[in-house]
């Protein structure tokens, strides 16, 4: 069961616009600035992404809503999400629709953090930190005391998610155990992954997948990694020897074929680029092989600077294979249940 997002139609967001004056908000003396997006943390564009989807409310098109499942997901793929959810409905409440005066928040991606988006990413990580007061200087500017308690609460529990601490920017370097399910994965793991079960979902919707995909990396300020998916995928589709085993949005566990595009992509990122090959000869015949490796391998290293930086794990593909019935019944006829 798919946990329903709030959009509130009560937002008093204002749109961000260039040809607007930017309104300033009252800043702490320990308030970290953010004036692009790629200043933001990784786990903190997330919650940002979220926030800026939302402000669309009850108008919010299918491939928006889409795209904030999936997010939601990266939040907590595990057990705790319902309660995750919960929290971040509270929060975007607050937000969007709580506030004392308009905030500006993008409706669409754009790489500039508007003044009041910083104040309110700052205000968000430190309370994951446990360093935001109720009585916090920046924060009562846009917002009573009873709503900063509320947003400070759900802020809190919302980033409690293992994958969203910060502690779990893994070192490329530090080689890492196999893991089955998603819950185990790294932040920039979690994300790669649930954009490739995004183009998916979406293809398998008769919707535009690289819209859908374009959207998220666009939010989460990771183009390179939308581009090498959209790529990848669409090549796939058309000229795979056997379909790509994606598993659907809610599954808790990681397929072959997704940890296999997580281990080639990780060894870019070292210098091993015929492992990436590899991985690719996997489904398609070498000249599409080639043609999709040309195609995506500088955007697979530039991943790197947009914080999508992907561990080296020693990945157990036959553990994984062995956990899917079906698709270890449907192995040996080189194609998958998907």
């Amino acid at each position: 069961m798919h946990s329903k997002l709030l959009h509130s139609s009560k937002s008093t967001l204002q749109v961000a616009d260039s040809s607007n004056q930017r309104i300033r908000p009252v800043a702490s003396s320990h308030q970290q600035q953010y004036d692009r997006l790629q200043d933001v943390p990784l786990n903190a564009r997330v919650p940002l992404a979220i926030m800026r989807l939302s402000s669309h409310g009850s108008a919010l098109p299918i491939p928006h809503r889409h795209v904030i499942d999936v997010l939601s997901r990266i939040l907590d793929p595990g057990p705790e999400r319902a309660h995750r959810v919960a929290s971040l409905n509270t929060w975007n409440e607050v937000v969007l629709a709580r506030t004392c005066r308009p905030l500006r928040i993008a409706r669409s991606p754009s790489t500039i953090v508007s003044d009041d988006e910083a104040l309110l990413i700052d205000a968000l990580t430190r309370a994951q930190d446990f360093n935001l007061d109720d009585d916090d200087y920046a924060l009562s500017s846009i917002m009573e005391r009873s709503e900063r308690i509320r947003f400070r609460d759900a802020g809190r529990h919302m980033m409690a998610g293992t994958a969203m601490h910060p502690t779990r920017t893994i070192p490329n370097w530090q080689r890492q155990p196999s893991v089955l399910e998603c819950e185990h994965l790294c932040l920039a793991e979690s994300i790669v992954l649930n954009m490739l079960r995004l183009w998916v979902r979406s293809k398998a919707q008769s919707l535009d997948s690289t819209i859908a995909v374009s959207l998220m990396s666009e939010h989460l300020g990771v183009p390179h990694l939308g581009e090498l998916i959209c790529s990848l995928l669409s090549r796939i589709s058309h000229s795979a020897y056997r379909k790509f085993d994606a598993c659907c949005i809610c599954c808790p566990e990681i397929s072959p074929d997704e940890a296999s595009v997580l281990d080639g992509l990780s060894a870019i990122e070292f210098g091993s680029h015929s492992r990436y090959m590899n991985s690719l000869l996997q489904w398609i015949p070498t000249v599409w092989a080639q043609a999709v490796f040309n195609k995506t391998i500088e955007h697979a290293q530039l991943l790197p600077e947009t914080g999508i930086s992907l561990p080296r794990r020693d990945w157990a593909f036959a553990t994984l294979v062995a956990r899917q019935p079906l698709f270890r019944a449907t192995a040996q006829e080189h194609r998958t249940v998907h």
